[in-house]
């Protein structure tokens, strides 16, 4: 605030700091999500998996990736990065559709997995939710050095 108030920043420079201010606010949803995955680990924790875990620990890599390069993207002022992430959004979701339906294929033919299909479901889920969120950061880097709004792709 003091910042705009002293300096009056010009259009760019005004958009920059609004994006630093908004995507603050996105990497705390990062963290909060972070949060829940440690809370549903810790209950698979309890006992042995009834399936290794390929899905997840690729979704996990991909959203590190992404969140990367889209702090990376906003401090180089890189559009390229920001194309490269929106790439890998599509793999994360990739990855969680499938995940869906394999995990719910496991509990329809056992129902004593359910508990732990539950938990990796809700992981899969919080990684596809921190990877809308850093496509978020991705917009609002777009928006800073283009001036447009809108989606990315």
């Amino acid at each position: 605030m003091e910042l705009i108030a002293t300096q009056q920043p010009a259009a760019k420079d005004l958009r920059r700091i609004l994006a630093a201010i908004l995507i603050a606010g996105d990497i705390e949803r990062v963290a909060d999500y972070s949060v829940n995955i440690c809370e549903s680990a810790i209950r698979l924790a309890e006992k042995p998996l009834f399936k290794p875990l390929i899905d997840i620990p690729k979704m996990e890599q991909l959203v590190v990736k992404m969140l990367r390069q889209s702090l990376e993207a906003f401090v180089c002022r890189s559009l390229e990065l920001i194309e490269q992430m929106c790439a890998l959004d599509e793999e994360v979701d990739d990855l969680y559709d499938a995940l869906n339906v394999e995990l719910k294929e496991f509990m329809k033919k056992d129902p004593t997995l359910v508990d732990q299909a539950v938990e990796l479901i809700l992981i899969s889920r919080h990684l596809e939710r921190i990877a809308d969120h850093i496509t978020n950061i991705g917009e609002r880097v777009y928006y800073v050095e283009t001036g447009a709004f809108g989606e990315l792709q």
